[in-house]
């Protein structure tokens, strides 16, 4: 597990400190990721789907235009909001265009 590291400010008003924290956060996100990038697309539409028969689970399942490069099953994929990621990162089961398996 990864050891946060603290190093402790004195801040004289909130805003700065808020304003610290989040920068800091944001560093600590950015630089958590490695790899190149094969690919980048833009979520257009979040479709929910109904989990297990018997299960009160909804899946979300986000349909991506792709924008530039490729996007495939092997590589670790990314959500971002802000330039920062929102996610630990998943691989696609399938990707398909409309009803049609694409790889």
């Amino acid at each position: 597990m990864n050891e946060l590291q603290i190093n402790p400010k004195i801040h004289k008003l909130i805003h700065t400190f808020l304003k610290d924290f989040e920068e800091s956060a944001v560093n600590r996100k950015k630089s958590s990721i490695k790899g190149t990038e094969k690919g980048r697309g833009t979520i257009a539409n979040i479709f929910p789907i109904k989990g297990k028969k018997g299960s009160n689970e909804v899946i979300y399942i986000p349909g991506i235009v792709v924008n530039s490069g490729k996007i495939s099953k092997e590589n670790k994929l990314y959500i971002f909001r802000n330039d920062s990621p929102i996610n630990n990162g998943f691989f696609a089961k399938s990707i398909k265009s409309f009803k049609k398996e694409v790889l």
